[in-house]
């Protein structure tokens, strides 16, 4: 029976150790997968700070070359915030029925210059859902109102994409918006 205990004690250290080391090749793999440094990643979904609720009240203005496909609603950023954890607020090449994407609204950083870009646009997430990678990006004017417009053939058909607004200062917060999102030019 010693014999027996033991050897079942062995088999599970065995088992436990090849779990372990597994993990780890699998961070190291997931690691290298994607490099950070470049100038597409946009953060860790970790970071996401997300989206406040919307205000049931408010009205965003429409043109008939356009059609709202949602609505940002900003709360304080002080890092990232996307449209990710947000239900029904992403896109698809395909709802892009009106040729263009297009973002609107004004945001303003803490530094309280104007001179402090924010960046704003489109991202999707890597393979193992781990990163956010921008697709599409442009920095507006802080406290001024700004846009970001993308043709729909930067988007691949398959993909799912979500807004973002960046805090690419590094330092302060951003606020302001709504930011509205649209299927089209306004």
């Amino acid at each position: 029976m010693e014999r027996l205990v033991k050897r079942v004690s062995l088999i599970v250290l065995s088992l436990l150790m090849m779990v372990s080391l597994t993990s780890m090749i699998v961070i190291a793999i997931d690691e290298d997968e994607f490099d950070a440094d470049s100038d597409n990643y946009l953060g860790s979904i970790i970071d996401d700070e997300g989206l406040l609720p919307d205000d049931p009240y408010y009205v965003p203005p429409t043109t008939r070359a356009a059609s709202l496909l949602y609505t940002m609603t900003v709360g304080t950023i002080y890092d990232l915030s996307t449209t990710y954890n947000s239900s029904g607020k992403n896109f698809t090449r395909g709802s892009l029925t009106n040729d263009f994407y297009a973002m609107y609204g004004t945001l303003t950083h803490s530094s309280s210059t104007s001179t402090t870009p924010i960046k704003i646009g489109s991202c999707f997430t890597n393979d193992n859902g781990a990163y956010f990678i921008t697709q599409t990006s442009s920095l507006i004017p802080s406290g001024k109102s700004g846009q970001h417009t993308s043709i729909y053939t930067s988007f691949n058909g398959s993909t799912t994409y979500y807004s973002f607004i960046k805090n690419d200062a590094g330092t302060g917060y951003i606020t302001g918006g709504p930011i509205n999102v649209y299927n089209g030019k306004t």
